[in-house]
């Protein structure tokens, strides 16, 4: 038997990896995941032995769209946020990282600490602040005591320096979410990390070399060479944004399904839900994902 050259021994390596994954995603996702789509298409109703669907059509999906502007007030208010955050999270998580890949003296304590809302926002940690402890009440309280110190007195000095009104409102909404900017960036910054890490040093050297500025170097090599790593990063950001635990839209959608008993309404507005993010998702890949530069070395 003819041996296997080292990349089609990984790529049979990284089959094996995925398949079982796949095999588990038909098994146990494909069905609840068609029968859900069925029972937003239909009416359902609770039965003593169980309960009966109804076949509607897009009843269901009409009523959403054309008469329930709360819902659609609410996905408007997540799309926003998302839109405004994204950014945002990515470009502070890249630029802590970059501090946090130079040698200095306290390094591995700085990337715990960056790290740590990361293990504090786990699943069982959460569920106990919310319901015991009223977590989203302590979120609120430590962001608006950091906008409370610090937004009054920035916004005076801006104002007294004649900045554009856009440009302080920008600075104002940095101010006022600093604290879930920072919350939200502990895996996104890990991500870069490992990325500026698998940069080959010679490169910087080699442009040292020529004579390479280190913003030159910036752009040239780093930004070229961690764009696979900006795409999960940002595919990461979105999902964890529209997947929040604190998102209005998930509440709203969760009281409407098991709250109020209305399960096929609110299947259907999870299923609008499920495609806006993906295809979110699908445009976030295409635009970043273009010319993207792979090494498969």
């Amino acid at each position: 038997m003819k041996k296997l050259s080292f990349q089609k021994q990984k790529a049979v390596a990284g089959r094996l990896f995925v398949y079982p994954c796949f095999i588990a995603y038909i098994i146990f996702f494909i069905y609840p995941l068609l029968n859900s789509l069925y029972i937003s298409l239909s009416s359902f109703s609770l039965k003593n032995d169980g309960y009966e669907l109804s076949f509607l059509g897009l009843a269901n999906y009409e009523n959403i769209l054309t008469q329930n502007a709360y819902f659609l007030d609410l996905l408007i208010k997540s799309l926003a946020n998302l839109v405004a955050n994204t950014p945002i999270i990515i470009l502070f998580s890249l630029f802590v990282a970059s501090i946090l890949n130079q040698n200095f003296v306290g390094r591995g304590f700085f990337r715990s600490v960056f790290f740590l809302p990361v293990v504090v926002t786990s699943g069982a940690f959460v569920f106990a602040l919310k319901v015991n402890l009223g977590g989203q009440q302590i979120a609120e309280a430590a962001n608006s005591s950091i906008s409370m110190l610090s937004s009054f007195d920035i916004r005076i000095l801006l104002q007294s320096i004649n900045i554009p009104t856009g440009v302080l409102k920008f600075i104002m909404y940095l101010m006022d979410n600093m604290y879930l900017i920072i919350w939200k960036s502990g895996v996104q910054i890990i991500l870069f990390l490992s990325g500026l890490q698998a940069i080959p040093m010679s490169l910087y050297e080699s442009a040292n070399v020529d004579g390479c500025t280190g913003w030159e170097a910036f752009w040239k090599i780093t930004m070229p060479m961690i764009r696979p790593t900006i795409l999960v990063a940002v595919v990461y950001t979105i999902v964890d944004s529209l997947m929040d635990y604190d998102n209005t839209l998930l509440t709203f959608i969760n009281e409407v399904t098991f709250k109020n008993a209305q399960y096929s309404l609110g299947t259907a507005m999870s299923w609008i839900y499920f495609i806006i993010t993906f295809a979110i998702l699908i445009i976030s890949v295409s635009i970043i994902g273009k010319n993207t530069y792979y090494d498969n070395k």
